[in-house]
């Protein structure tokens, strides 16, 4: 069984989702908001795409970070295809704007769109393009990428970033000792490997493209509370085992926390993740 995952599935866990990824996601935006930086200065940007946006993580770090440097005229944007996360970052800008009428929130289009098909963004519209932990959940990968392209002008910048061997992917796992035909919630190996990634964004027509891993520590309290995470807010385990009956959800519970113990033998403790951010100039 192939785990596939829809904008329902994402409305589930889409406030959660800031808390769970907050302190994880630190690391890898900061290599990709300075790889979107140094190949095009955001100080001149024309146009910059949060795709995939989630709760609007690396929107916030650009206006944060680079906010004051961004010229008037140039268009920000994020989108996502589960309308429960779009409607988050919306009512993130009212918050904004509400504390400051000025702030630069108030220029950022919110629409839900799927990254294979940006119907809304004209041909070159814009200079940068980041996609955080997006792009290898799309039905087609190539596609987002080829999109990406498309949206940028010559010279503008894509960001993307993705997962390498993780240990909570050894936990998923653990699904198919419940049934060896199902499928583990997985990275596609195009996008698993620095070397594969750096070759789809060579086939989507990127050049000076280049792989950065980056170390995340996934700090947890227990296993038994970091288990539970995973089996009621983590979407693509949740799409996995949806129709597994109790008995086998508990049997699951248990192997996943095993597992758990092997990776890091104390409690409290530190699961280990290899984020990939890679970077192609159209």
């Amino acid at each position: 069984m192939t785990v596939t995952t829809t904008p329902d599935d994402w409305k589930k866990k889409a406030s959660s989702y800031k808390s769970m990824t907050g302190g994880l996601n630190v690391k890898p935006i900061t290599v990709m908001l300075e790889c979107l930086n140094s190949r095009f200065p955001l100080a001149s940007a024309s146009g910059i795409l949060d795709d995939g946006c989630g709760p609007g993580p690396i929107m916030t770090r650009i206006i944060e970070e680079f906010g004051d440097h961004i010229p008037a005229e140039c268009t920000l944007m994020c989108s996502d295809f589960a309308p429960a996360m779009v409607e988050q970052v919306h009512a993130a800008k009212a918050r904004y704007v509400a504390d400051q009428s000025e702030s630069i929130w108030g220029r950022v289009r919110t629409e839900v769109l799927d990254c294979m098909d940006l119907a809304t963004v004209s041909d070159g519209e814009m200079s940068h393009v980041a996609a955080g932990w997006s792009f290898f959940n799309a039905r087609n990968p190539q596609k987002a990428l080829s999109e990406s392209l498309r949206v940028l002008q010559p010279g503008g910048v894509l960001a993307a970033s993705s997962w390498a061997e993780t240990d909570w992917l050894k936990i998923l796992r653990t699904i198919t000792k419940i049934d060896p035909a199902r499928s583990p919630p997985s990275i596609p190996e195009d996008w698993a490997h620095a070397g594969n990634l750096a070759a789809q964004f060579e086939v989507a027509g990127f050049r000076d493209v280049e792989v950065h891993e980056v170390a995340v520590d996934i700090p947890f309290r227990s296993y038994a509370s970091f288990v539970d995470v995973m089996m009621t807010q983590v979407t693509q385990m949740m799409t996995a085992s949806q129709d597994l009956d109790d008995e086998q959800k508990a049997s699951l519970r248990v192997l996943m926390i095993e597992e758990m113990r092997r990776l890091c033998p104390t409690e409290p403790g530190t699961l280990n993740a290899v984020s990939l951010v890679a970077v192609g100039v159209k």
